[in-house]
């Protein structure tokens, strides 16, 4: 099982009214994964979806799509880590 911590990415986009959360992780048997959370700024909760990936390349691509669409939809980034 091999970790590679400093390729894991967390990106997150606000607009006017709402966030966007992404991140490229594994768990802890090592799978990539990509974790997308949503809601209003101002409510509790919100939604959540984790999908297994092939491998971290596929996670780039993922996140490249994501943040097409965000920046579609008004959003802008405040965060890359």
């Amino acid at each position: 099982m091999d970790y590679c911590i400093d390729r894991w990415q967390l990106k997150i986009w606000h607009s006017e009214t709402r966030y966007y959360r992404a991140e490229i992780k594994q768990d802890l048997f090592g799978q990539w994964l990509i974790e997308c959370q949503w809601s209003g700024l101002w409510q509790k909760g919100g939604r959540r979806t984790i999908t297994p990936l092939n491998s971290y390349e596929e996670g780039q691509i993922a996140m490249k799509a994501i943040e097409k669409k965000r920046q579609a939809h008004g959003y802008y980034e405040v965060r890359n880590v």
